[in-house]
């Protein structure tokens, strides 16, 4: 009889288990992210582009003596422009925001049709939420799966995080 009962009960958890991979694979990327892989840890040469953005941007980080494959290693403050992003008329390509001044300006002047702009995005808070168990210099380390938002209502994520080496939690 108790036989019979463990059998049922583990098929049952492995019938559960299966539905539950099963509803997992058709969701978003965060919750299959939880169960199948760990973050990759961001260096210099990432990739990253914008919502509002129509291109990508290199990532730079300035030298650093914590390195990953050979690379500066990369923490959630590294979001100066001018130092980790180029400083260029267009980093993210043409921005479609209208918060962006000057795409609510050439906006306003084509009679309400959206003219996007050459991206200056304005970048004040630090990526979020990085890795806060692995610290680069006292600060935690930036990951893949992070993000940084722009004033002017852009989020910035990380397409490449230029190696595929180092995971963090």
């Amino acid at each position: 009889m108790m036989t019979g009962r463990i059998k049922s009960f583990f098929q049952t958890l492995m019938i559960v288990t299966v539905a539950f991979f099963a509803y997992a694979s058709g969701k978003s990327q965060s919750l299959q992210r939880k169960f199948y892989q760990m973050a990759i840890e961001t260096v210099s040469t990432a990739v990253c582009v914008c919502s509002m953005g129509d291109s990508n941007a290199d990532f730079t980080v300035p030298g650093r003596s914590v390195l990953g494959e050979s690379k500066p290693a990369a923490h959630i403050v590294d979001n100066i422009l001018g130092v980790n992003f180029t400083v260029t008329v267009g980093t993210f390509g043409k921005c479609k925001s209208l918060l962006f001044p000057d795409t609510a300006a050439a906006t306003a002047a084509n009679g309400g049709v959206l003219d996007p702009q050459d991206c200056i995005p304005a970048l004040g808070a630090p990526w979020a939420p990085g890795a806060p168990s692995v610290l680069i210099v006292g600060i935690p380390a930036l990951n893949n799966y992070s993000t940084l938002m722009c004033s002017y209502a852009g989020t910035i994520s990380i397409v490449s995080p230029g190696e595929a080496t180092y995971l963090v939690p």
